[in-house]
């Protein structure tokens, strides 16, 4: 039903920004698939009334932000990071990233000084109740044991002036040549297992993939670029040279510092890292990509004529992907690139958040789906993208999650790596940066614009019905109570 209410909108836009939307880009293997017509997206046929139209509402604030930053700068922006909250991050604590004397932190020396707080100095489950067996005065049992070492770790390295994690998924908010805003964005929708998009679709329609979401609460964050950055991506987005490959597991917590493993936020960081380089690497760096992609297209193109086929088929190109040795030296055009925007990013002081979480919440509070790819983590070939010494290397990533310790480009580490490398409009205002939440009373306030759009798309013999489900979610929203009766839309 949803479909009808704005279907004349997204059609609208969609043939406006068609250009972007539809040229194919390539992509490492195992491929990663690119998502641009939001009407066929199966999460709007899922997602329930309140859900649709909070998204609705979420787009208003965002252009309402957007024209109180342009406002105050007093000339149009067309390039700005935005971010939303996601799943609740209560159950994580922020680590330091440097001790008192300016050194570094590494996630190496947290885990070591996690397990030499265990009793007998193994995360090993087995060795651990042989220990125990041995030690009659013991009495924890292993997850006892774990807790309490990283209650430990969080004593020691709890950064007490980090404010919490507010927003978990971030994007490039773009306006194309035509005036029109779209979010690029990483998503795995729908609780979709192993499979990850990129999305670009119109932020003002009130379909947007990055608003139709169950987070913990609406709100969201805007950051005006400096203008060489806007137009830096502006070009890249326009040349399609988006670099957006991450691999094939989805996952909150990672190592941003290898090629597949890192999550959907490394998007918008390496969009921006790349843009902000040297003008001599950067040319020479889309060259490469250029060049490499070629080479890749070349080889397809010869499977092709061995097999005899014009075009091929999904069980041909999955069988290349997975199963030949020499497409996999040549599927990844995308990584010389990545690799040199990784290490400049490394170089020039980024710091992932690092954190100790309850790994007893996985399946708590909705988080099981933000973690149910976790655990795949050790099955991934990892491919290095800078040095060992700031990669972790003395443990894999499945032994720092058995004791609830990680780093990921979290979207607060990118707002101060913005902040510290000069990256955002320097006459830009923060206090205006922050979407405000969007509650009973703003709503309210957003009822003429929600009831214009459907007297505006909606069939008339069908507007009555929209005007009671609107209706209801307000409802919803200023009793905190769920409507038992809700039905998805068909």
């Amino acid at each position: 039903m949803f479909q009808k209410i704005f279907l004349g909108i997204t059609l609208i836009l969609a043939q406006i920004s068609m250009a972007f939307a539809s040229t194919s880009v390539p992509y490492t293997c195992p491929q990663i698939k690119r998502h641009t017509d939001q009407v066929q997206w199966k999460c709007l046929e899922q997602a329930s009334d309140t859900l649709v139209y909070k998204a609705q509402m979420m787009s208003q604030l965002l252009l309402e932000q957007i024209e109180k930053i342009e406002a105050q700068l007093g000339e149009p922006q067309d390039v700005f990071f935005i971010a939303r909250a996601g799943s609740s991050m209560n159950g994580f604590d922020q680590l330091r990233s440097h001790d008192e004397n300016g050194n570094r932190i590494s996630l190496d020396e947290i885990f070591n000084y996690g397990v030499s707080k265990m009793p007998n100095k193994s995360l090993d489950k087995s060795a651990y109740e042989l220990y125990l067996s041995r030690n009659p005065v013991i009495s924890h049992d292993y997850q006892t044991a774990i807790n309490h070492s990283r209650g430990r770790i969080s004593k020691k390295y709890i950064d007490k002036k980090r404010p919490k994690l507010k927003y978990s998924h971030g994007g490039i908010l773009f306006r194309t040549p035509e005036g029109v805003w779209n979010i690029y964005h990483e998503l795995m929708p729908c609780n979709e297992t192993r499979k990850a998009y990129l999305f670009q679709d119109s932020a003002m329609s009130g379909t947007s993939s990055f608003f139709v979401d169950k987070p913990h609460k609406y709100i969201g964050l805007v950051i005006p670029l400096n203008k060489e950055i806007q137009k830096r991506i502006i070009k890249n987005l326009s040349n399609k040279e988006e670099f957006m490959a991450r691999g094939p597991v989805y996952r909150a917590m990672s190592n941003p510092w290898q090629a597949d493993t890192s999550n959907s936020n490394s998007f918008p960081l390496e969009m921006i890292e790349y843009a902000n380089m040297p003008e001599r690497q950067y040319k020479d760096l889309s060259l490469m990509y250029k060049f490499a992609a070629k080479k890749r297209d070349q080889f397809l193109d010869k499977r092709r004529q061995e097999l005899g086929v014009d075009r091929l088929s999904v069980a041909q190109m999955k069988h290349i992907e997975t199963k030949d040795e020499e497409y996999k030296k040549v599927c990844r055009p995308d990584y010389a690139v990545r690799k040199e925007v990784v290490r400049s990013y490394a170089q020039n002081g980024y710091e992932p958040t690092k954190i100790v979480f309850d790994t007893s919440l996985n399946f708590k509070n909705g988080l099981k789906n933000m973690f149910k790819d976790l655990f795949e983590s050790v099955k991934v070939s990892f491919i290095p993208l800078v040095g060992e010494h700031i990669r972790p290397s003395k443990a894999t990533y499945a032994e720092h999650i058995k004791l609830g310790v990680g780093e990921a480009v979290s979207v607060y580490s990118i707002w101060q790596y913005l902040e510290r490398q000069k990256l955002i409009h320097p006459n830009a205002d923060s206090s205006l940066f922050e979407i405000p939440e969007l509650d009973y009373k703003t709503a309210k306030r957003m009822v003429p614009v929600v009831e214009g759009n459907i007297s505006l798309f909606v069939d008339p013999d069908k507007q009555d019905e929209e005007f009671s489900n609107f209706d209801r979610v307000l409802e919803e929203m200023r009793t905190g109570k769920r409507y038992r009766g809700q039905n998805k839309h068909k």
